[in-house]
């Protein structure tokens, strides 16, 4: 007998176990990808047609704040529900084992493009929203697959988890199947989906104020001093910069992704003497998830976010960038007291961090902003100075 046709619950009774074909790299799907796999069930008695259920669903849970409340409690939605048809024929094809009778269902499933239209009950005149909340959302937060916890992607929420799995229930049909609410024997198998980025509307993502999430565009920073000197950084980007990571960087043997981002640094002189020395940059990604137990049928853009959202924040510092080398004497003179300097900024990522894509949802949200600290210093001046800019970024899922 071949891999395929092994009997993997031979000496249990009354046991079922899923098995995947493919030979993905920890069961990660993207869209228009198949879920090829087997549900093998051992019995001790015979299966009848109509009690196996076979489902890809997709599931969302927020945990309250166990801080603000003793008792942990939550709130689980199925945005996404796929069955596969059980043919008749299988329950006929069954195998005599020891102690019993051994059943093996396959199913397929094709992971889809986007979530049902039901998904996203927003009311009529919302439907721009639409294309954007029908996306699939990313698998996130910490799940659990049987015995072993899998955290599927970083820089989550504790008490935030999207989660897709294939299901099998065993339903009683002498509780009265199919009206029997709870299954006798249950099975579950955690998978990873990952929106492509070719899929995710990204015009909408960092545009702010349906979640009442930052800015993306903060207004100029300006520096002022003691001789009225004015030190004014900025990007020469006007969309939010995109970054995009692989979805198995490992496979394409690719360690970093750098992206540059190019600065404006322009400094007015109002008194003679020698000009700001520019050091280094401190980087940090700040990843804002907007999360919500309540979907909202009446969302308007632009309205404050509604008290059953909430935004949280998470930091992740990336080593700093030296820039006395790059901005040695390339300060220009371009008018009078004016000067100017181009800067090229790196900001490289590594695909082990295993970021969310940006994306939004009605019930969820995941934007990412680059927090840069430009520190300088001033002639005669023996402390450091630093001035702050915001970037909005764009985390893209390619293959």
């Amino acid at each position: 007998m071949g891999a395929q046709q092994r009997h993997p619950m031979k000496g249990r009774r009354d046991t079922i176990k899923i098995e995947f074909l493919s030979n993905k790299e920890q069961h990660s799907y993207t869209p228009g990808d198949e879920i090829i796999g087997y549900a093998w069930v051992k019995m001790s008695e015979f299966l009848i047609p109509g009690c196996v259920e076979i489902a890809l669903r997709g599931r969302s849970r927020v945990e309250n704040d166990a801080i603000l409340q003793p008792i942990r409690t939550y709130r689980q939605h199925n945005f996404l529900e796929m069955q596969q048809l059980v043919e008749v024929d299988a329950f006929t094809s069954y195998e005599v084992v020891e102690n019993g009778f051994l059943y093996k269902f396959p199913f397929t499933f094709t992971v889809p493009d986007q979530l049902p239209i039901h998904a996203c009950r927003h009311q009529e005149e919302q439907l721009s929203f639409h294309n954007t909340h029908l996306n699939l959302p990313p698998t996130m937060g910490i799940v659990q697959d049987g015995t072993k916890g899998l955290q599927s992607r970083s820089l989550c929420p504790e008490n935030l988890s999207i989660a897709y799995a294939v299901e099998i229930k065993l339903k009683d049909e002498k509780a009265g199947f199919p009206h029997s609410k709870e299954p006798w024997n249950f099975a579950a198998r955690q998978i990873t989906i990952i929106p492509l980025s070719e899929i995710i509307s990204s015009s909408k993502i960092l545009q702010g104020s349906f979640f009442n999430q930052p800015r993306p565009y903060p207004p100029p920073l300006y520096q002022k001093h003691a001789r009225l000197d004015s030190l004014h950084i900025e990007t020469l980007t006007e969309n939010p910069v995109s970054i995009y990571l692989p979805t198995n960087p490992i496979e394409n043997s690719i360690k970093d992704i750098t992206t540059i981002i190019p600065l404006r640094v322009c400094y007015n002189r109002k008194h003679r003497g020698p000009m700001p020395r520019l050091n280094k940059i401190s980087r940090n990604l700040i990843a804002h998830t907007t999360l919500s137990d309540i979907q909202d049928r009446a969302l308007k853009h632009g309205k404050p976010r509604p008290k059953n959202h909430h935004l949280y924040t998470s930091r992740l510092t990336l080593p700093s960038f030296n820039m006395s080398a790059q901005s040695k004497n390339t300060m220009e003179e371009s008018r009078g007291s004016h000067y100017e300097a181009m800067l090229q900024v790196p900001v490289s990522l590594s695909p082990d961090l295993k970021l969310e894509p940006s994306f939004e949802s009605c019930l969820f949200s995941r934007s990412y902003t680059l927090e840069l600290c430009i520190f300088y210093r001033l002639a005669g001046r023996m402390n450091s100075y630093s001035t702050l800019l915001k970037v909005p970024l764009e985390i893209k899922i390619t293959r």
